[in-house]
C-alpha cells in the first residue's frame, strides 16, 4: 500500500496554505479554551471556599449540639474527629467565631486569580464578599 502512495507523482506533501488554515484552526480553538479553562478555575475555587464555610457551619452546628447555644464555636476547636471540620489547604477561614445566634465566618481561596471571598452567618447563608 505504501508503495502506492510513493508512485504518485507530482504529489510532495502539504502545502504552505494547507499548514496555515491548520495553524489558524489551531489558535482559534485555543483562543476559545484557554478562557473558559480560566472561568472553570474560578469557579472551582469558589465552590471550594463555599464547600469550606459549609462544612465549617455544619461542624459548629453539631458543637453547638453537644455544647449548648452559648459555646463559642472557632474553626479550632471544631477541628477533631469528634466534629469531623477540616481544613482546606488553599482556604483560609477567619472570624470563624460566635454562638448560635451570633455566628459569623469568612472564607478566602489563597489558589483562585479571581476567586471570590464568601461569608456565612448565623442562618447558615452564605454571600460573596465584595472586593
Amino acid at each position: 500500500m505504501l508503495s502506492r502512495f510513493r508512485n504518485v507523482k507530482g504529489e510532495k506533501g502539504f502545502t504552505l496554505i494547507e499548514l496555515l488554515i491548520i495553524i489558524a484552526i489551531i489558535g482559534i480553538l485555543a483562543a476559545i479554551a484557554i478562557p473558559q479553562y480560566g472561568a472553570y478555575q474560578d469557579r472551582r475555587h469558589n465552590s471550594d471556599t463555599q464547600a469550606s464555610l459549609r462544612n465549617l457551619y455544619v461542624a459548629c452546628q453539631a458543637f453547638w449540639a453537644d455544647n449548648g447555644v452559648a459555646g463559642n464555636c472557632t474553626a479550632a476547636s471544631v477541628t477533631n474527629e469528634t466534629y469531623g471540620y477540616t481544613d482546606s489547604a488553599t482556604v483560609t477561614i477567619t472570624d470563624g467565631t460566635g454562638t448560635e445566634t451570633a455566628f459569623t465566618a469568612t472564607a478566602i481561596n489563597s489558589a483562585g486569580g479571581n476567586a471570590a471571598g464568601y461569608g456565612i452567618d448565623a442562618a447558615g447563608t452564605i454571600s460573596a464578599i465584595k472586593k
